[in-house]
């Protein structure tokens, strides 16, 4: 802060700091020699907030050593930064009005509806002129304490406290500081308003000032500016599904086993409620006690869902297959709702090798292959060095998905956050992708993270669920064999072994579904 006797430089003149006062009730009275000059000292203006508690100095101007009867006024704070005003030295009596922040607002909705009390935090990007961009987070959390039973004591629960909440509606406002020097500080707002200071900001990029600011809650975050509500709606989204009338559809998150519903007579469907997103889809028919019915094929689909608006996906009609054993078909997918080039072996079950090749996926990753009076002389195997060995079940119709990524939950139940504060966790807070990665076990092979859309994190890339088993005779004996993943962050192994789901369309797990991928996601809360 200032003191007494300063030199302050205003424009091509100087003077000294004559007198200094601490704002109160937003006013500060200071008393030059010829006459007193006042500072309405505001945090912002229309609605008014006062600022108290604030330096606020008198500078008189020197020119050669001698005072001339000229002033200005500072405001000057370690938080709110430091403003002078007028633009140039003044006779007094002087009175300005200093406007020292700006607000930020918006309203954090879950479903259409504002969430009441939400606890948000900001993440600040700043421009410098020594390490380029930069970014903070503005939150002085805590977490609020809950009565553990098992310790005897208080610990640390689920529940994040914050500076900033939302009210009842789920609005927010936050004032933050704009002066020079001032964490909030933007490119144009300058310590003063002389024609000197903006030649010299224009002349030469500020130290450090505000590029971007993005307002935080459970792992998601949008822009937010001065003078705009930002409206961050968590689940409003929606996917209209064409389909054949009274078949059943899974929809899930990423490569989550879903939900089901069942297309109406109409055949239009649609889901809504569903966070911003890729989404999977798969359409198929049920058998009367539930479960796929194997005498069909349809579509999946990979859609990509925004925020308040409705995607359509159009699986088409389903086809039915005839059960009399003149033909196998199929389609295989690399993960949910992204089709695979794959060829299919005939493998002779009693000598243990490999007849020939089936056929082929086509561009869509559907397969077809005649079956003689014959048959085939084996059964129907892939086998592909980089996505597994395994049995094609389901006749005449089988669904097989290679793999899928590996990802954060998107319940808020499961959502995992990022914790910057030794045991002390935020939840507001999504994992930082590089401090996250995938080992697979067998191979050694690293597979990177991304921000998930909905808040935590997910593997760029597909994971294969089985091993590559080259042997004929070692895949009949052993059966396939699911690959082996670890979870990795900078301070070690924090899940040493896990495999993918399976993805069954039965009310309990069936043969089919275990070669069905779904993703894997953490059900615990991963401290980093």
């Amino acid at each position: 802060m200032s003191q007494l006797g300063e030199i302050i430089q205003l424009g091509q003149d100087s003077g000294s700091v004559v007198a200094l006062a601490a704002s109160l009730g937003g006013e500060a009275i200071l008393a030059g020699a010829d006459g007193a000059a006042t500072a309405y000292v505001f945090q912002a203006r229309e609605p008014d907030v006062e600022l108290d508690g604030v330096n606020v100095g008198l500078i008189q101007q020197q020119v050669d050593g001698q005072n001339t009867g000229q002033y200005a006024l500072m405001v000057d704070d370690p938080y709110w930064g430091r403003r002078i005003q007028p633009a140039s030295f003044s006779p007094l009596p002087l009175s300005e009005n200093f406007t020292m922040g700006y607000r930020l607002s918006g309203q954090i909705r879950e479903n259409g509806v504002g969430v009441g009390g939400a606890t948000i935090s900001f993440a600040v990007t700043l421009q410098t002129a020594e390490d380029g961009a930069v970014q903070f987070w503005d939150s002085e959390e805590y977490n609020a304490l809950v009565w553990d039973e098992d310790l005897y004591t208080y610990v640390s629960g689920p529940n994040v406290v914050t500076p900033v909440a939302a009210d009842s509606n789920g609005a927010w406002e936050y004032i933050v500081p704009k002066g020079h020097g001032a964490p909030y500080q933007r490119e144009g707002d300058l310590r003063d308003d002389t024609p000197e200071t903006a030649a010299q900001t224009a002349a030469q990029t500020p130290a450090r000032y505000v590029d971007e600011v993005e307002v935080a809650y459970l792992g998601r975050k949008m822009p937010v500016v001065e003078g705009t509500v930002a409206i961050l709606d968590m689940d409003s989204a929606a996917v209209q599904i064409s389909g054949q009338p009274g078949a059943t559809v899974s929809v899930g998150v990423m490569e989550d086993a879903g939900e089901q519903y069942r297309i109406p007579s109409g055949g239009t469907l649609t889901v809504g409620n569903l966070p911003q997103g890729w989404v999977s889809v798969a359409q198929y028919m049920q058998v009367p006690t539930g479960g796929w019915d194997p005498s069909y094929g349809g579509l999946r689909a990979k859609v990509a869902v925004m925020e308040g608006k409705t995607a359509s996906a159009d699986l088409g009609v389903l086809t039915q297959y005839p059960t009399d054993g003149s033909v196998a078909c199929g389609r295989i997918w690399i993960s949910p709702g992204v089709p695979a080039g794959a060829e299919l072996v005939i493998i002779n079950v009693n000598n243990a090798q490999i007849v020939g090749t089936a056929g082929a996926t086509d561009g869509g990753g559907f397969w077809t292959v005649p079956i003689g009076e014959d048959g085939l002389g084996g059964n129907l195997y892939l086998m592909d060095a980089a996505w597994g060995s395994m049995p094609v079940v389901g006749l005449p119709y089988a669904d097989i998905v290679l793999g899928a990524r590996a990802y954060c939950g998107w319940m808020q139940d499961f959502r995992t956050a990022a914790w910057r504060t030794g045991t002390w966790g935020h939840a507001n807070f999504q994992w930082v992708p590089e401090t996250i990665w995938v080992v697979d076990n067998d191979t050694g092979a690293v597979y990177g993270t991304e921000e998930a859309p909905y808040g935590g994190w997910m593997t760029s890339d597909p994971l294969p669920k089985w091993k590559y088993i080259a042997d004929p005779a070692t895949l009949l004996a052993q059966g396939p064999q699911l690959k082996s993943y670890s979870l990795h962050t900078d301070h070690g192994v924090e899940d040493a072994v896990f495999h993918l789901r399976d993805q069954s369309f039965s009310v309990a797990d069936d043969e089919a579904g275990f070669f069905r991928a779904s993703g894997y996601y953490p059900e615990k809360k991963i401290l980093l």
